[in-house]
């Protein structure tokens, strides 16, 4: 008969092992790209079987999935940290997805190794169909509903969003590729303009919405360090 003792001691166990593949599976995707991580390079990063992997994570672009929601969460965080620095705590989410952008371009612009890393996911489309199965954020279309009267229903909500992670990804591929000749803080502006302009936002609301970000980010002291790590 297991104890409570040895229940614990299997779930700590198995959180250890997660923890150990997500921390290799970083620092991999960080050092050699995700296209030249294999599931064996990361299987004895963690001293695991791919067995394992796949129980946790299914597969390699669901890991690199998480990577990357990883890396987000901690901008996230990083960020109500420094608004709070500015007398700025609480702010528009519409303000602050744009506010996001921009810092997603500052970071590929100042690392390669995370603009390689991003830009391999956009290839394969690892963004795009990992979010199929994970589902997808609706906190930015609630708020555009709310504050624009925009009226999204369920389906619109999904087209829009896979449309746009579709296009986005396009964009920042195609960019990299240089394809498309501008800096990086150019196309996240349109990045942010195609985004909002698929909600149905007019160019004025889009301008304000880009020249209040500019400013919030322009205050932002942030980079992305070695393994993705967000100081």
């Amino acid at each position: 008969m297991n104890t409570g003792s040895d229940i614990m001691s299997v779930q700590n166990k198995d959180n250890s092992s997660k923890s150990r593949i997500l921390k290799s599976a970083t620092e991999l995707f960080y050092e050699k790209g995700y296209n030249d991580t294999s599931l064996d390079d990361i299987s004895k990063s963690a001293n695991v079987n791919k067995a394992m992997i796949a129980y946790y994570f299914k597969n390699k672009s669901q890991l690199a999935y998480e990577v990357c929601n990883n890396i987000n969460t901690d901008i996230k965080k990083a960020l109500a940290k420094q608004l709070t620095k500015i007398d700025l705590e609480v702010v528009d989410n519409i303000i602050m997805t744009a506010v996001e952008y921009k810092i997603f371009a500052s970071f590929r612009k100042r690392n390669p190794k995370y603009r390689r890393f991003i830009k391999e996911l956009c290839k394969d489309n690892v963004l795009l169909l990992s979010q199929v199965n994970t589902g997808f954020g609706k906190d930015i279309y609630h708020d555009l509903n709310k504050k624009h009267n925009l009226n999204f229903d369920e389906i619109e909500m999904k087209i829009n969003h896979y449309s746009l992670t579709s296009s986005l990804c396009g964009l920042i591929l195609m960019h990299d590729l240089g394809f498309i000749d501008c800096g990086h803080d150019y196309l996240s502006d349109k990045e942010c303009t195609i985004m909002f302009r698929t909600f149905g936002l007019d160019q004025a609301n889009i301008d304000n919405i880009l020249e209040d970000s500019k400013k919030i980010a322009n205050n932002m002291e942030i980079e992305i360090s070695n393994n993705f790590k967000v100081i």
